[in-house]
């Protein structure tokens, strides 16, 4: 398993897509964090100088119906774990 940290950059709101049941999609936007990532502590800004030390960097955006899945401003942690055939 692969641990990841990404900060969540922003949310955008748009019509749902048809064939869902709801009336809104809800796009979060998020870039790994960095050693420059703004960290609420001094030990969650030494955590993100590490993960940014050690892990993959670049964006992801997912997209859900729930407008609590995510939250600007706060970060998340993204597990990659392969799947076994």
């Amino acid at each position: 398993m692969i641990r990841t940290k990404w900060h969540c950059m922003a949310i955008t709101k748009r019509a749902s897509w048809s064939g869902v049941a709801a009336e809104f999609v809800y796009d979060a936007d998020f870039s790994a964090v960095s050693n420059r990532t703004t960290a609420p502590t001094r030990e969650a800004k030494e955590e993100n100088a590490a993960f940014w030390a050690a892990t993959p960097s670049g964006a992801v955006k997912l997209s859900t119906i729930r407008a609590d899945h995510f939250e600007v401003g706060k970060d998340y942690y993204l597990d990659f774990t392969p799947v076994e055939s």
